[in-house]
């Protein structure tokens, strides 16, 4: 029987509703992470404060929202790009890049 790798979706769900630690230092990002925290109403604020504190550890950054979050079922599809024609006007009109 083979193990399979972690992974840092797996992570993320451990963060989010498991009541068991997952992490693996190598696989672990601390952006990917926060940024899907930012996908929930209910952690915004939580993932703002973890952007506060930039010289945290992985390790520390994965125990300050395990330990923070309340397990629970989320689920919500990450926001696409939306394209604006008023948007694209003043970027013509200025010369303006968005990214």
């Amino acid at each position: 029987m083979t193990d399979k790798p972690i992974q840092l979706w797996d992570m993320i769900n451990s963060i989010m509703h498991g009541t068991e630690e997952v992490f693996d230092e190598s696989v672990y990002n601390p952006f990917v992470v926060t940024l899907a925290l930012g996908q929930h109403q209910d952690l915004v604020l939580i993932a703002q404060e973890v952007n506060q504190r930039p010289n945290l550890t992985k390790r520390q950054h994965y125990d300050f929202l395990f330990n923070l979050i309340r397990k629970k079922k989320r689920f919500s599809p990450w926001q696409k790009r939306i394209e604006e024609p008023k948007i694209k006007l003043m970027q013509e009109a200025f010369g303006a890049l968005v990214v």
